[in-house]
């Protein structure tokens, strides 16, 4: 998930793994990695239903497990608290609350590095600060990431990481094609009700087309296409092409050279 983060931006800084606890997954990354990134110190709380929550506190030596007095919650007073005495956010949060997580940690001007379904940074809470290019992708999981869920099911989840810290551009891997030759190779298409064009990922965006196309949403969360793109119209999620829904698209225009 931290594969498109300039990593030098971690030494010296407190870690908050706020909606976890030493079993997950991505406290475990952070823990492993302490050192290597120079971490000033490295914290998780993990809410408990019904009970009382986790807190976890990791110095790079020693590992100290506690309970909380209230769930855990991660907009608690006590994870609040924590919060506010740490420079960066890195968690996986409950999908089911990510429209009220990212403006709550946005809004006390802390950076984030999350793993997020795509569908959230289109709510209405969120939108305005996918808009705004807030943070950026730091890495895609291409046709979607699996996830255990607490019954004990696993589900596979459309979603990416992203991130308010600086990254290496993920899209300048891709070199732009035309649109004939997308075209030919079947990587463009067009739209069943207006006939326009439109593509299943941000990369096939071709380099000399300047009307109006379909992309997916992942264009808000890279600088490289953001200064390329304008948004004429955010689309309605359920666009058929070829017979077939798409997810949430943007309707964009290359800018003028």
């Amino acid at each position: 998930m931290i594969a498109g983060v300039k990593l030098s931006q971690f030494a010296g800084k407190s870690i908050y793994c706020n909606c976890d606890t030493e079993k997950s997954e991505i406290y475990k990354l952070a823990k492993a990695n302490f050192k290597t990134w120079q971490l000033k110190s490295l914290v998780a709380t993990g809410y408990v239903k019904d009970g009382k929550g986790v807190k976890v506190v990791y110095d790079g030596e020693t590992e100290t497990i506690s309970q909380l007095e209230g769930d855990g919650s991660y907009d608690s007073a006590e994870s609040t608290e924590i919060l506010e005495h740490s420079d960066i956010v890195m968690t996986n949060p409950p999908f089911s609350k990510l429209g009220k997580f990212i403006p709550f940690v946005l809004e006390r001007n802390k950076d984030f590095v999350i793993i997020t379904n795509m569908m959230a940074l289109m709510y209405k809470s969120t939108i305005k600060y996918s808009l705004a290019g807030k943070f950026n992708s730091c890495h895609r999981f291409s046709g979607g990431a699996t996830f255990a869920r607490p019954a004990g099911d696993i589900a596979t989840v459309h979603c990416i990481a992203v991130t308010t810290l600086d990254v290496f551009d993920l899209c300048k891997r891709y070199p732009s094609k035309t649109l004939q030759q997308l075209i030919d190779e079947n990587k463009i298409y067009k739209e069943d009700t207006d006939g326009t064009y439109e593509v299943k990922y941000a990369r096939n965006l071709p380099i000399d087309y300047y009307g109006e196309i379909y992309c997916p949403t992942s264009i808000l969360f890279s600088p490289y296409w953001r200064k390329q793109y304008e948004i004429v119209k955010m689309a309605d999620k359920d666009i058929t092409v070829n017979g077939k829904n798409r997810f949430y698209r943007i309707l964009v225009k290359r800018k003028p050279v």
